[in-house]
């Protein structure tokens, strides 16, 4: 976990935005050689100035990506979450 935290402090804003707030990037693993190719995908959600939610952590080795029709769902759902919450990002 300490790979997670340490490569969204370095870049908050991930490789990709995909909606709602939700961000991805990937994480290598610290058990294999392969680099970021080879380690995890992770989504999670990012509020300035540093507040971060871990939404998912994938395997690269164990699971496909999310879908595109995936993330927006994911995304949708985090927006309606938060609205019915009452929550401002």
């Amino acid at each position: 976990m300490e790979a997670v935290e340490a490569e969204i402090a370095e870049r908050p804003l991930g490789k990709a935005h995909i909606g709602g707030g939700i961000r991805k990037t990937r994480v290598a693993s610290t058990k294999r050689t392969e680099g970021k190719s080879g380690g995890y995908r992770i989504w999670y959600l990012h509020f300035v100035p540093d507040d971060f939610y871990l939404l998912f952590l994938l395997d690269k080795h164990d699971a496909p990506d999310l879908t595109k029709e995936q993330e927006k769902v994911l995304a949708a759902e985090a927006r309606r979450s938060f609205r019915d919450k009452g929550v401002k990002r």
